[in-house]
C-alpha cells in the first residue's frame, strides 16, 4: 500500500511538472491574415471582406500575447492601415467586433485599448480619428476592475471626443484678454468666428499666426466685419503669455482660457472654425481648408 501511495505521488509530480514545461515551452504564434474567398473578385469587396475577419485566425482571447505585444502591435498597423480602403460604417463594425473579444479579460482589453489610443488619438498619432477611438473608450470605461486614475482619464477622453464636433454649437467658455477684459463666446456677433488655440513657446503656433495675419481671404473677411478671430492661450492667465500676447494681430481678439477645456488640443496649434450661431463647421482643419469655406460666403 505504501508503494502505491509514492508511486501516485511521483505520478501526480511528474504530470505536474510536464504541465508546467509545456506552459513554458509554448510560445505566441505569428498573426495569421484571413484568406479571401477567390469568388470575393470586386477589390472593394475584397478589401471590405479583410477588414471585416482580419481577426478570425487570432487568438485574441489568448494571454500569451499580453507578453508578446509586438506581434498584437504589429496586426494593429495592419489593420488601422486597411481603413482608408472600406467604408466608415465597415471600420466602425470591425472595431466593434474586435472589442466584443478583447473584452473577455480587463489586461486583453487595455493591450488593444492602449494601442487604439496611440494610433488614434495621441499627439502624434498616425491616423487620428477620435471616431475610430470613441469605441475603445466607452468599452473600457463600462468594464470592470479598471483603476479609478485610468478611468478619471478616460472619461476626460470620452468628454473631448463627445464634445465640440462638426455639427455640433461649440461649448461656451469665458475669456479673459491680457488686460484682465471677460467675455463669452456665445456674446461674439459675427458671420463666423475663427478660434486660433496657440501657446506662443510654439515654434508652429507661431508660424500658423502669422500665416492667418497675412491671408488675404482672412484679412478680407475681418475688414468686413464678417469674422472675429479669437486666438486663445488655453492654460490660464499666466504672466509669460500677457507679456507676450501683445506680439498678436491688434484686430483679433487675444486672450487664455481655463485648463479645463472640452476642445480636442492635444497638439498645438489648432483651428475652429464656427458659424455666427456657434456651430461648428470644420474642426482642426488646415488653413487652405479654412480659406476655401470662408471664399464659399
Amino acid at each position: 500500500m505504501k508503494h502505491i501511495v509514492m508511486y501516485t505521488i511521483l505520478l501526480v509530480m511528474c504530470t505536474l511538472f510536464a504541465v508546467k514545461s509545456f506552459a513554458a515551452e509554448r510560445v505566441a504564434e505569428p498573426f495569421v491574415y484571413p484568406a479571401i474567398p477567390d469568388t470575393i473578385t470586386d477589390p472593394s469587396s475584397r478589401a471590405d471582406f479583410l477588414v471585416m475577419n482580419f481577426w478570425n485566425n487570432f487568438k485574441i482571447e489568448d494571454k500569451i500575447y499580453l507578453n508578446s505585444p509586438g506581434i498584437v502591435e504589429q496586426a494593429f498597423t495592419d489593420y488601422i492601415n486597411l481603413f482608408g480602403l472600406v467604408p466608415r460604417e465597415t471600420v466602425l463594425t470591425s472595431i466593434e467586433k474586435l472589442l466584443i473579444r478583447a473584452d473577455i479579460d480587463k489586461h486583453i482589453l487595455q493591450l488593444y485599448v492602449r494601442l487604439a489610443e496611440k494610433y488614434f488619438f495621441s499627439p502624434d498619432a498616425p491616423y487620428s480619428s477620435g471616431e475610430a477611438y470613441l469605441p475603445f473608450v466607452e468599452k473600457i470605461l463600462a468594464a470592470k476592475g479598471v483603476d479609478k486614475e485610468e478611468r478619471a482619464r478616460y472619461r476626460s477622453q470620452q468628454k473631448i471626443l463627445t464634445s465640440n464636433n462638426p455639427g455640433m454649437v461649440a461649448d461656451d467658455f469665458e475669456y479673459v484678454t491680457p488686460e484682465g477684459k471677460k467675455g463669452k463666446l456665445k456674446k461674439l456677433n459675427t458671420d463666423f468666428i475663427l478660434l486660433f488655440f496657440s501657446d506662443p513657446d510654439c515654434a508652429d503656433c507661431s508660424l500658423m499666426k502669422v500665416r492667418l495675419d497675412v491671408s488675404p481671404g482672412v484679412q478680407k473677411m475681418i475688414e468686413s466685419g464678417k469674422l472675429t478671430v479669437v486666438s486663445l492661450y488655453p492654460y490660464g492667465n499666466k504672466e509669460p503669455w500677457i507679456t507676450k500676447a501683445k506680439g498678436y494681430p491688434e484686430n483679433w481678439i487675444n486672450a487664455s482660457i481655463k485648463e479645463d477645456t472640452s476642445f480636442d488640443l492635444k497638439r498645438l496649434p489648432v483651428l475652429y472654425l464656427l458659424d455666427g450661431s456657434k456651430k461648428i463647421i470644420l474642426k482642426h482643419p488646415k488653413l487652405e481648408e479654412v480659406e476655401n469655406a470662408l471664399l464659399q460666403e
